[in-house]
């Protein structure tokens, strides 16, 4: 296997948006967590928070356009600050990700769909060796390069950054490879978000997306799981998380859209800006803070440059000082403060 770029800025607070299927709100909870980062107060003018969908697929409206209407309607008639970054990387229109094709095609195609898809209008059959090479090429290293240039200049604290995954961990990527294969062997230091809806059905498929993300060494940081009638899925998917000592903000149901464009626009942006500030967001968010300090120390353990030794300094302060009331780490992060600091 080849060596992928590893992908670490200590300047931006990475953060990965999981969804345990399609349509399970990945992008309402992007925009929730994008509008929480812009909120929250900075102690000078430097700042920098940036929604990234890295690789796009079909012809429908993409995540980044859908932020970024979101965005400017929170924003309310002012203009969209510059330290406010809404992009995406990779659009592939005429890729089919497996589970699409999934939907599309009888019980009879399925075998040969799972080896054949569009590519930019051409068929590509599936190689039986993982594509590692063309992986980094054309996935990774835009990634990192993304995000060395927007925090280039970042003093500490540094930036945020949300990364909207495809589908679900089982999605397919065009180089041979699964969404969560190809992130675990990407070297992509993060925290990683499962987004779900405790429906009948939703309560089993987030289980299983943290069950496939976990299976690849890839630790569940925190839960968004938006509401459904099923209250015993709430209790269930709540349970779960609890035993895993994962935090999990149960959100209110996404509301349901408006005939009316206005009245759409306001129920939206009232719920965006009421998530946005809810103490269990707000804890997601100080574990993503927490963490990223945490990884910093094994990163920056002999700092280069002044720029390095300010964000060591800042990562043993932050990590040291109390947490607000009623914010509960996620159990690797108690483990990792145990261990580096003997509390």
């Amino acid at each position: 296997m080849s060596s992928l770029t590893r992908l670490f800025v200590p300047q931006l607070r990475a953060v990965q948006i999981w969804g345990a299927e399609n349509g399970a709100g990945k992008t309402i909870a992007s925009t929730i967590l994008t509008w929480a980062a812009a909120r929250r107060p900075r102690r000078d003018k430097n700042r920098m928070v940036v929604f990234l969908k890295p690789f796009n697929v079909g012809k429908g409206d993409t995540s980044e356009f859908l932020v970024r209407s979101a965005i400017s309607k929170l924003l309310a008639g002012r203009h969209r600050p510059e330290w406010l970054k809404i992009q995406s990387l990779v659009h592939w229109p005429e890729w089919e990700t497996s589970e699409e094709a999934m939907d599309t095609e009888g019980p009879g195609d399925r075998e040969d769909a799972e080896k054949s898809r569009t590519m930019d209008g051409r068929t590509e059959e599936w190689s039986e060796a993982p594509a590692y090479d063309e992986l980094d090429l054309h996935l990774m290293k835009p990634i990192r390069n993304f995000l060395i240039q927007k925090s280039k200049g970042l003093p500490p604290p540094g930036g945020w950054v949300f990364m909207e995954t495809l589908g679900s961990p089982e999605t397919r990527l065009p180089w041979g490879l699964n969404q969560a294969d190809a992130y675990a062997c990407s070297n992509l230091t993060s925290s990683n978000v499962l987004v779900g809806v405790a429906s009948k059905q939703g309560g089993d498929k987030i289980i299983a997306a943290c069950e496939a993300l976990r299976a690849r060494n890839l630790s569940v940081h925190g839960a968004m799981v938006f509401r459904d009638s099923d209250e015993a899925q709430h209790e269930r998917v709540a349970a779960y998380f609890e035993e895993l000592r994962v935090p999990c903000a149960m959100l209110r149901a996404i509301p349901a859209r408006h005939p009316d464009a206005r009245k759409d626009s306001r129920i939206m942006g009232d719920f965006f800006r009421a998530m946005a500030a809810y103490h269990p967001v707000q804890s997601l968010m100080h574990n993503v803070n927490r963490r990223h300090q945490l990884e910093i120390f094994e990163r920056l353990a002999e700092p280069t440059d002044e720029t390095e030794k300010e964000y060591l300094k800042l990562a043993r302060s932050e990590v040291q000082r109390p947490l607000p009331k009623d914010v509960i780490l996620a159990a690797d992060i108690q483990e990792d403060i145990i261990k580096r600091f003997r509390v």
